[in-house]
């Protein structure tokens, strides 16, 4: 994997990681309290999943495209990437997530998932590997709201994503 991208890898590996360390901690009658209005930390934790997943399966599929037929990154995916992340960074704004990472509401088995994000990381890995220098600068990913962008800025939107939900999780659960 290239060094800029094993770097991002391991910073959400880390988040991953504490995150679940922190919730073995938490008993699960609090994970999935009914919040009304508001997801739990499990159907936050499912939330992160499902992203996740679609976005490394989105990956594979784009990534299977010859590389030249994919546009680089430039100024507008630059400047995309950094808005997301202003907005992903301000914890105080509340966002309705995209309708294609679907319903999370409903039971959702712990330890099940637990063992999804873990296998979902190492198919994420797996893709993250097939980058060169040259297509980690091109436009594969494709965000819901911020439009294209290079592996990169879509390993900084998954960092960010994460850590946060990682707050909300430790919010709803204190």
């Amino acid at each position: 994997m290239i060094k800029g991208l094993q770097e991002k890898f391991d910073e959400l590996e880390l988040v991953l990681k504490s995150t679940i360390s922190y919730m073995d901690t938490v008993p699960e009658e609090v994970l999935s309290k009914d919040l009304n209005d508001q997801w739990n930390a499990l159907e936050i934790l499912n939330h992160l999943y499902i992203s996740e997943m679609g976005t490394t399966k989105y990956l594979e599929k784009k990534c299977q495209a010859p590389a030249e037929t994919v546009k680089k990154g430039g100024l507008n995916s630059w400047f995309r990437s950094k808005m997301l992340q202003r907005a992903l960074n301000n914890y105080q704004k509340k966002f309705k997530a995209p309708k294609v990472v679907g319903s999370v509401k409903g039971e959702i088995d712990y330890g099940k998932l637990k063992l999804d994000l873990i296998s979902n990381r190492a198919e994420l890995a797996t893709v993250l590997g097939t980058f060169t220098p040259d297509t980690a600068k091109r436009a594969f990913f494709r965000h819901p709201l911020a439009g294209r962008l290079t592996i990169y800025q879509t390993m900084d939107f998954l960092v960010a994503h994460f850590k946060r939900h990682a707050e909300q999780i430790k919010e709803r659960t204190s």
